[in-house]
């Protein structure tokens, strides 16, 4: 009774050490494009889903986000949309979002290390909130470039709009 459990053993690990020897590592992200940016204004009830009134905490879905400030929703969004997955850029992946807002005559800077959780789609949003964005719906910002960079600083992509400098 005992070989018959030995060996059932046996074979489970042995078929276990065969698949993980067989499964490829995903390919290592080198470039993407970013095909497409959608400006929008968005309040903070756009961001509410019927998981967040049950449990309390935010949930993105698919759609992984960034914003300037953290604890603050509402503000301007760009929906920059990528020909592959966000969650398939490497980890420690810097968003560096360059804008000419109201706020300023200079562009604004900001860099972003995107989550190490983030969404199975290829959309990425980067949001103006808080104090960042001090306007309702009637500002846009005049011009913007978006660049991703890997951990060592090598650009993935870059797009920007063409009121850009």
């Amino acid at each position: 009774m005992l070989l018959p459990m030995v060996r059932s053993v046996f074979l489970s690990l042995l078929c276990l050490a065969w698949v993980a020897c067989s499964t490829k590592p995903p390919p290592k992200i080198e470039a993407t494009e970013i095909q497409k940016i959608q400006p929008e204004y968005k309040p903070e009830s756009s961001f509410k889903r019927i998981n967040e009134f049950l449990t309390g905490v935010e949930a993105h879905g698919k759609r992984t986000v960034v914003r300037t400030q953290a604890n603050s929703r509402e503000g301007f969004y760009f929906t920059l949309r990528l020909d592959q997955k966000v969650k398939d850029l490497p980890s420690g992946t810097l968003l560096i979002a360059e804008l000419y807002t109201p706020k300023q005559s200079e562009a604004q800077r900001f860099e972003l290390t995107l989550p190490s959780k983030r969404g199975n789609s290829s959309q990425l949003l980067f949001g103006l909130t808080g104090t960042d964005w001090p306007y309702q719906r009637e500002h846009t910002p005049a011009a913007w470039k978006f660049t991703l960079l890997d951990p060592n600083g090598k650009i993935l992509g870059s797009a920007q709009s063409y009121l850009w400098k």
